[in-house]
């Protein structure tokens, strides 16, 4: 009954059937799993509009995405995950703090170097965001083996201790295996029949001297009210000093001519200097003593990692934005106390990672991932080694780098 019931579902949609689906459900689809098919279906037959966008965006980017995954070695039909994952819809954000193109957690940005502070999320980069995706991919791949396997622990995140997250993991996987040849097919005929058009020829690139708010673009520039779309890494609608932002051409006349007042009703600082970090619950911990650890409420806790209670577990993950010079301090702090303990610690790190070491003193400029890529070593290695719960470092800290 729920095959036939797909199939009508599938047959009606707009997607042709041909004998191309398994219409076999994984027996862990429940009812949710059911909806969220469902509801990816409809709106592509409803929202046809809106599903045209996402094929001409997907078109544009088809040549990029084609060679980031031969030259990753990975099957050309993970190209159609956006699709399922957000419709290629930049500003797309589920329950579960993912976001961007390809639905990517924060845990996945900060292990792939993409850059998600108090005012950027690359995650809503296209390029930056595929390329992560695409190592996110390829690890799961060689693990894998098997293209499904990877697409189902592409959506599932760690070991997905909710019922729920496993279930949105399951329905996503389920919505890819049943539309992945439709998609295909539909792609193929949009692509043909030329109906994309890459709007960059109409946008023209503008470096800023200081912090501009987009609201205060559109309130004196007419045909600029699509800032933040064109913008979507922007998500909070400001963009700081030295960044780069596109706007219409039509537009940059205005912007010019109007550029002291745009900057007048930007006035002010944001507090750009925010870091999103990874802190793992311990036993004993609670909402507000990690709250007060870190300088922020237990409602903003909630918020950024979409708790629906203020219960916590043991291992749990936790995104806090801090403040970059609260968590350099606190690092350094951390380390001065443990001087004492420097001869014990890298005595425990040997007998836990035998084999030749060396010290690293960090400088400026330098992240873990480069220092790991520099050393070829992986990130989680170089953290693990270290005992760092995040990515955050800072000039002069020592690091052991594992040489074998």
């Amino acid at each position: 009954m729920i095959a036939l019931l797909l199939a009508l579902i599938l047959s009606q949609s707009g997607f042709s059937q041909e004998n191309r689906y398994s219409t076999r459900l994984p027996a862990d689809c429940d009812s949710h799993c059911k909806s969220v098919v469902h509801e990816f279906l409809q709106e592509a037959k409803s929202n046809s509009a809106e599903w045209r966008k996402a094929l001409s965006s997907l078109c544009y980017q088809q040549t990029f995405l084609d060679s980031l995954f031969v030259s990753h070695d990975l099957p050309p039909d993970f190209k159609y995950i956006p699709l399922v994952a957000s419709f290629i819809n930049p500003t797309y954000s589920d329950s579960f703090n993912r976001t961007g193109y390809w639905a990517l957690s924060v845990v996945d940005a900060l292990s792939h170097e993409l850059n998600v502070d108090f005012v950027i999320d690359e995650r809503r980069d296209f390029k930056k965001s595929s390329i992560a995706a695409a190592r996110k991919l390829q690890n799961l791949y060689n693990i894998h083996k098997n293209p499904d396997s990877t697409v189902l622990y592409f959506f599932l995140e760690g070991s997905a201790p909710f019922e729920e997250e496993r279930s949105y993991a399951i329905a996503k996987w389920t919505t890819w295996k049943l539309t992945v040849d439709s998609m295909k097919s539909d792609l193929a005929k949009h692509c043909q029949s030329k109906q994309h058009h890459p709007i960059e020829k109409d946008l023209v690139a503008v470096v800023l001297d200081t912090t501009i708010f987009f609201d205060c673009i559109s309130r004196f520039c007419k045909g600029a009210n699509n800032i933040l779309q064109l913008n979507p890494v922007y998500y909070r609608g400001v963009a700081m000093k030295g960044d780069s932002i596109l706007i219409p051409k039509m537009v940059k006349k205005c912007f010019d001519s109007l550029y002291a007042k745009i900057i007048k009703c930007s006035g002010g600082y944001y507090d750009r200097e925010k870091v999103a970090i990874t802190y793992k619950v311990r036993y004993g911990d609670n909402l507000s003593r990690i709250a007060r650890r870190y300088g922020v409420t237990v409602r903003d806790i909630m918020r950024w990692n979409k708790l629906r209670s203020t219960r916590i577990y043991a291992g749990q993950r936790l995104v806090i934005y801090v403040s970059r010079n609260r968590v350099t301090k606190s690092t350094k702090r951390a380390a001065s106390t443990s001087i004492n303990k420097k001869t014990t610690k890298s005595s425990q790190l040997s007998n836990q990672y035998p084999g030749k070491t060396k010290t690293y003193i960090v400088k400026d400029g330098d992240t873990l991932f480069d220092i790991a890529r520099r050393h070829n070593i992986s990130l989680e290695k170089l953290m693990k080694v270290n005992d760092l719960s995040t990515d955050v470092i800072y000039p002069g800290q020592r690091l052991t780098i594992p040489l074998e």
